[in-house]
């Protein structure tokens, strides 16, 4: 008889078959909390509880898609495959699941880097235009 070691409260996701389960092990079994559609999230299984932390304090970047958001936390699946915790109220705005992100921190702050924060310089005025051609004047 193979004994379950995995800890009661562990989480995980287990996205597969057009659906994402998110599950908590309590009692020695593993119970589902929420089910959603699959949507965009790659397939797999992801442990939430052992996920690592963000270093809020390098330049570095993390891509991957966004797994699971709650009410503390945004997991995402990191640069290595491995599940990456960020804390939910760094963010400005909360990534959405599925979403491909790029996360990265300025000062402590979480930063959507695929997502414009700010209005680009040409953004909501016009292109610029061609200079006027000359007419030729026109005898009659």
């Amino acid at each position: 008889m193979n004994a379950d070691r995995t800890p009661d409260r562990a989480e995980r996701l287990v996205i597969m078959n057009g659906s994402r389960l998110h599950e908590r092990h309590l009692g020695g079994k593993w119970n589902v909390m929420d089910s959603e559609p699959q949507g965009m999230n790659p397939k797999g299984i992801y442990r939430l509880d052992t996920a690592r932390d963000a270093d809020t304090k390098t330049k570095g970047e993390y891509r991957g898609a966004v797994l699971h958001v709650d009410k503390a936390n945004v997991y995402q699946l990191g640069n290595d495959s491995q599940v990456v915790r960020h804390d939910r109220d760094r963010f400005k705005e909360t990534p959405n699941v599925g979403e491909g992100a790029r996360i990265g921190y300025d000062s402590g702050r979480a930063v959507m880097l695929n997502r414009s924060a700010e209005p680009s310089p040409n953004r909501g005025s016009p292109a610029p235009s061609a200079p006027a051609r000359p007419r030729p004047d026109r005898e009659r």
